[in-house]
């Protein structure tokens, strides 16, 4: 089928005798080549604001990026894998929008805010000991649970590096230790807490600098894990294996005593990387608990291992 082409005026915009101001219509198809140069430059604006990077390389650039050019084929399916592939080059994301949005210092938080709803971890008035609490959003939500400044309940957080506390969601019952957990004794943790008489929740989100190395981020995972839960039950620490490639950890260790920093009923939350380990390790701490879970949070990025560890009610 012959198509008749037609030359009206556009109705968006007066005439004017220097320009083309004309509309190419193929029976009900329509372009006016100066609407749609509009179009194009508004468009452009838009992308900047959501912060793809308008780039002129081609369909053929790093994923992740998104070229805006006047083909809509390779620009639409460029843009899909930035959407597929938001999580892995650390483009911001539903919870990391919504972080920023509510005012928590990362993502990180959502988690927490899941496992108290869920679970009730920490009641008005509580005492709270946060391990590894950079960068400081399981603070805020620990500071949260608490209840108004009135309910009273403490807030410590403990890690390698030096936090600050945020301003937002914190108050004067949150304050930050730079200490080594794995160098850190139960009495000069236990110092930390109201009147010395240990804290009511243990938070665990230790996870160690990740190698790609499965089994050694695992054992290192584990490791961390181990000195939480030494931390909170007390005994002695058990011994590591010097080749973790090698060899399996140790669960069989006995003589737990209960000098640790966790009161009785208190809860313990440990993060660990998925791995054959986790088995041992929940058949070591659920004599322990009246009750102890496994629980990934929705906030988890779906290609990382972590997993949390819910202990409630230290027997």
């Amino acid at each position: 089928m012959v198509a008749t082409w037609l030359s009206v005026a556009c109705g968006n915009h007066p005439r004017d005798p220097h320009r083309s101001r004309t509309t190419w219509k193929c029976f009900h198809f329509q372009v006016c080549f100066t609407c749609k140069q509009k179009k194009k430059k508004k468009k452009k604006e838009k992308e900047k604001k959501k912060g793809v990077l308008p780039v002129s390389l081609g369909p053929w650039v790093t994923i992740g990026q998104s070229v805006v050019t006047g083909l809509a084929g390779p620009e639409r399916f460029l843009r899909l894998q930035h959407n597929r592939n938001a999580r892995l080059t650390g483009t911001p994301d539903f919870f990391y929008r919504e972080a920023q949005r509510l005012g928590y210092v990362a993502r990180s938080a959502f988690k927490l805010l899941q496992m108290q709803k869920q679970y009730k971890l920490i009641k008005p008035g509580a005492s709270v000991l946060d391990l590894g609490c950079a960068p400081g959003a399981w603070l805020q939500v620990a500071c949260q649970s608490l209840g108004p400044l009135k309910s009273g309940g403490v807030v410590v957080g403990i890690d390698l590096k030096k936090v600050k506390v945020p301003s937002l969601h914190c108050d004067a019952r949150v304050r930050t230790v730079c200490a080594d957990v794995m160098n850190l004794l139960k009495n000069e943790a236990r110092v930390l807490s109201p009147q010395g008489k240990g804290f009511s929740v243990v938070l665990s989100d230790m996870c160690p600098l990740v190698s790609g190395i499965t089994t050694k981020d695992a054992a290192l995972s584990v490791e961390l894990g181990m000195q939480a839960l030494d931390l909170a039950i007390g005994g002695a620490a058990l011994s590591q294996p010097n080749n973790i490639n090698d060899e399996e950890l140790d669960f069989s260790s006995s003589g737990i005593d209960r000098n640790g920093i966790l009161q009785p009923g208190g809860n313990l939350v440990v993060k660990l990387l998925e791995s054959e380990d986790l088995r041992d390790f929940s058949q070591l701490c659920k004599p322990l608990f009246k009750k102890a879970s496994w629980f990934r949070p929705k906030a988890t990025r779906s290609s990382s291992r972590e997993i949390y560890f819910i202990c409630q009610g230290l027997l």
